[in-house]
C-alpha cells in the first residue's frame, strides 16, 4: 500500500508539472536579474565618466588625470601592486612545492594556517602591524629601542615598504593554493622518466616541475597583482598616515565634501581596464594548461626528499606563517584584552571590557553586527540559488546567449569594488530605485561582488551530474524545472553550500564597496572597524577584530570538516 500511495503522489507531482509549465519564465526571470545586477551599474558607471551639466565632455578625465596630484597615485598602485605580486609569488610558490612533493614535516600546519591566512581581512592584518610596527609605539620597536638604546625605529609600518609587507602576508595563500592544485593535478610520468635518465631532483623542480607549474603561478601573480590594485582597506590604513595615495584611497578621497562623483567614475576608469586585461589575460594563459594521461590514473609523484634540509624548509615556512597569522592574531588579542594596549602586558592591564563595549555598549557595533550578520545570510543564499540556476542554464544551453549568461556572471570579478560602488551610488542614489541610505544597496554591492565566485562553484559542481538522469525524470512527464528541482539539486548540493559559504565569508569582512556606500543606518562590521581605527580606538578595534575572525575561522573549520579542501577549489 506505502509503494502504491508512493507511486500515486509521485504521478500527481509530474502531472503537475505536465500541466504548467513555468520553466522557461523562470529562467528568464534570472537571467534578467543577472543582467540588471552586472549591465546597469557599469554602463552608468561609463555615463558618469563622461558626464557634466552641459552634457557629453572629457573634462573629468583631464580633471583626474591632468594635475600631477593626482598622477602620483596612479604610479604608487603600480609599484605597489607589482611588489605584492612579486613577493607573494616568492613566498606561495615555494611553499606549494615544499607541501606538496616534499617529505617536509608539518605539512597539514602548514596547510591550515595558510588557509587562515587566506581567510583574514587584510586591514585586520594592518591594524595588528600599527599594534606591532608603528614607529613610536610599536611592540616591536619598543622591544627594539630597549635592546639596543636606539633612537630610531627597526621598521616603520607607515611606508610603501610596510604596506607591501602587510598585504603581501595576505595575499601569498593565493599562489599558494593555486600552485598546489597545480602540482597536484601534475602527472609524475616526466619527472620519473628525468629521474631515470639520472637527472638529481633540484634539475628535475627547476626543469619538469617548475615550467609545468608556471601557467598556474603566472595566473596566481595576475590574481594578487589585482588584489593589491583594488585594495581598499590596508592602504587607508597605512599609506594615508605615510601621506601619499593610491588608486582606490584616492577615489575615496574623490568623495569627500564637496564630492566629485563625476571625477571618481573618470579616475576609476583604468582600475577598470586594468582589471579587465589582466583577467583576460590569466584566462587564456590557465585555459591552455592540459595534461594528459595516458594507459590510465597518473601516479602520484613521490616525495623529494630534503634530507637534513626537513626542518629548515619547515622552520621558513614557519617563519612566514608567524608573520601573517601568529605575530597579528596575538596583537590584536592583547590589545582587545588591555585597558591600554601600550600598558603592557600586566594583570592591572587586563580586561573583558573591551568585548563587553563593542557587543552591548556601542551601538554602532550592535547594530553593524546584525547589519553583517544579515547581509552576509541574504546575499550568499540568494547569490548560491540565483547562480545555481544560472549555471544551469548555461550548461545545459536552455537558451538562446547561454554563453553571454555565463560572461555575466563572471563578468563582476573585472570590477573592482570601489568601483562598483561608484556604479551603484550613481544607480540607486535617486528615483525611481533610491536605495542609497538604506541596507539594500549594500546588499545589491554584496551580490553583484561575489556573483563570480558563486557561479564558478555551482558550474564546477554540476559538471560532475550527468544530463542523462535529469532526461530520466522527463521521461516520466516532469518538465524541466521539476527535473532540476528534485534531480539536479540534490546531486549537486555540496556546490550550492560550497557556494553559500564562498560568499558568506567575504561578505563578513567587505569593505572596499561597503565605505563609499554606507550610511548612519547600513553600517557594517568591516566599516566600523575602520571607523574606531581612524579614532585610534585600538583596543575595541582589536575586540572587534577578534570577533570577526572567530566567526570566520569557525566557519572555515566547520566547512573543511563536511567539505575538506573543495570549498576552496573554486
Amino acid at each position: 500500500m506505502a509503494g502504491t500511495a508512493t507511486g500515486t503522489a509521485a504521478a500527481a507531482g509530474l502531472a503537475a508539472g505536465r500541466r504548467v509549465d513555468f520553466t522557461p519564465l523562470v529562467w528568464l526571470v534570472n537571467s534578467a536579474i543577472l543582467a540588471v545586477l552586472v549591465v546597469a551599474p557599469l554602463a552608468i558607471l561609463v555615463y558618469t565618466a563622461f558626464q557634466s551639466s552641459g552634457g557629453f565632455t572629457f573634462g573629468n578625465f583631464v580633471e583626474a588625470f591632468g594635475q600631477a596630484i593626482y598622477q602620483g597615485p596612479v604610479f604608487n598602485s603600480f609599484v605597489y601592486a607589482t611588489s605584492v605580486g612579486i613577493l607573494s609569488v616568492l613566498l606561495g610558490a615555494p611553499m606549494a612545492w615544499l607541501t606538496g612533493r616534499t617529505d617536509m614535516p608539518g605539512k597539514g600546519f602548514v596547510r591550515t594556517l595558510s588557509i587562515a591566512s587566506f581567510v583574514t581581512p587584510s586591514f585586520l592584518g594592518a591594524t595588528a602591524y600599527v599594534i606591532l610596527a608603528g614607529p613610536n609605539a610599536g611592540l616591536i620597536n619598543v622591544l627594539y629601542r630597549a635592546l639596543t638604546g636606539s633612537d630610531q625605529p627597526l621598521f616603520n609600518i607607515f611606508s610603501m615598504a610596510g604596506l607591501v609587507y602587510v598585504t603581501s602576508l595576505y595575499t601569498f595563500p593565493v599562489v599558494f593554493i593555486m600552485t598546489g592544485a597545480a602540482l597536484t593535478a601534475t602527472p609524475a610520468d616526466m619527472e620519473d622518466a628525468a629521474r631515470i635518465a639520472g637527472a638529481g631532483r633540484w634539475s628535475v623542480m627547476r626543469t619538469i616541475t617548475l615550467p609545468l607549474a608556471m601557467p598556474a603561478i603566472i595566473g596566481a601573480f595576475i590574481l594578487t597583482f589585482l588584489e593589491a590594485m583594488v585594495l581598499f582597506g590596508a592602504p587607508a590604513m597605512l599609506a594615508i598616515p605615510a601621506r601619499f595615495h593610491v588608486m582606490t584611497t584616492q577615489v575615496w578621497a574623490f568623495f569627500h565634501y564637496p564630492p566629485q562623483v563625476e571625477v571618481a567614475a573618470a579616475y576609476a576608469m583604468p582600475l577598470l581596464l586594468v582589471a579587465a586585461v589582466l583577467l583576460w589575460i590569466q584566462r587564456r594563459i590557465m585555459g591552455r594548461r592540459t595534461y594528459t594521461t595516458v594507459g590510465g590514473r597518473a601516479a602520484a609523484a613521490p616525495p623529494v626528499r630534503l634530507g637534513g634540509w626537513r626542518w629548515v624548509a619547515f622552520g621558513g615556512c614557519a617563519l612566514v606563517l608567524l608573520c601573517s597569522i601568529g605575530l597579528p592574531y596575538f596583537a590584536l588579542l592583547r590589545a582587545a584584552l588591555a585597558k591600554a594596549w601600550g600598558l603592557g602586558w600586566t594583570l592591572q592591564n587586563l580586561t573583558l571590557r573591551n568585548f563587553s563595549y563593542v557587543i552591548f555598549e556601542f551601538d554602532p557595533t550592535r547594530s553593524a553586527i546584525i547589519n553583517t550578520l544579515e547581509l552576509a545570510t541574504v546575499t550568499a543564499t540568494l547569490g548560491a540559488a540565483l547562480m545555481g540556476a544560472i549555471a544551469y542554464v548555461a550548461q545545459r544551453r536552455l537558451l538562446r546567449g547561454s554563453r553571454l549568461l555565463g560572461f555575466l556572471a563572471t563578468a563582476p570579478i573585472a570590477i573592482p569594488g570601489i568601483v562598483l560602488s561608484i556604479g551603484l551610488f550613481k544607480a540607486y542614489s535617486r528615483p525611481p530605485l533610491l536605495l542609497y541610505g538604506t541596507i539594500w544597496i549594500l546588499f545589491v554591492a554584496y551580490l553583484t561582488k561575489y556573483l563570480p565566485i558563486a557561479y564558478t562553484a555551482c558550474n564546477a559542481a554540476l559538471a560532475t551530474v550527468h544530463a542523462d538522469l535529469e532526461d530520466a525524470a522527463r521521461v516520466l512527464g516532469a518538465n524541466r524545472l521539476v527535473a532540476f528541482k528534485d534531480v539536479t539539486v540534490p546531486l549537486f548540493g555540496v556546490g550550492l553550500i560550497s557556494a553559500w559559504l564562498l560568499v558568506f565569508l567575504p561578505s563578513l569582512r567587505e569593505l572596499s564597496a561597503s565605505i563609499l556606500l554606507f550610511t548612519s543606518q547600513s553600517r557594517v562590521v568591516s566599516v566600523v572597524i575602520y571607523t574606531l581605527y581612524e579614532e585610534g580606538l585600538w583596543e575595541s578595534v582589536s575586540a572587534l577584530g577578534i570577533l570577526l575572525l572567530g566567526i570566520t575561522l569557525v566557519l572555515v573549520a566547520i566547512a573543511q570538516r563536511f567539505l575538506g579542501q573543495r570549498f576552496l577549489q573554486i
